[in-house]
């Protein structure tokens, strides 16, 4: 029995999330052994949260230019009204999503 592409497509993008998850995961670590305790890493990285959020805006900046050039290439193969509605629902979707993420990083005061 053959797998079907949607399947090998979903294993990979699965190993990718789980290498990713790992490689977050060792990052942390090796930032808490090397400075020496969770409060240490924790303070280093209080101090380095707007370095931090400057590259989530660009990593933001990039994904969006993605989606710009994924939304031209989708819109010239199915140029409908219902693929422009279905769109502008996933982009209302995205920036609520990415709102929320930023906004649940300030301090609660």
């Amino acid at each position: 029995m053959r797998m079907s592409r949607g399947f090998i497509r979903l294993g990979r993008a699965l190993l990718w999330a789980g290498a990713v998850l790992l490689l977050a995961i060792a990052v942390n670590l090796a930032g808490i052994h090397f400075l020496g305790g969770i409060d240490a890493w924790a303070g280093w990285m209080a101090a380095n949260a707007k370095v931090f959020f400057v590259w989530r805006l660009l990593l933001y900046a990039g994904l969006a230019r993605g989606w710009w050039w994924m939304r031209g290439r989708l819109l010239a193969r199915e140029p409908g009204a219902d693929v422009r509605r279905r769109l502008r629902r996933v982009e209302i979707a995205a920036a609520l999503a990415f709102i929320a993420l930023e906004a649940s990083r300030f301090p609660q005061s």
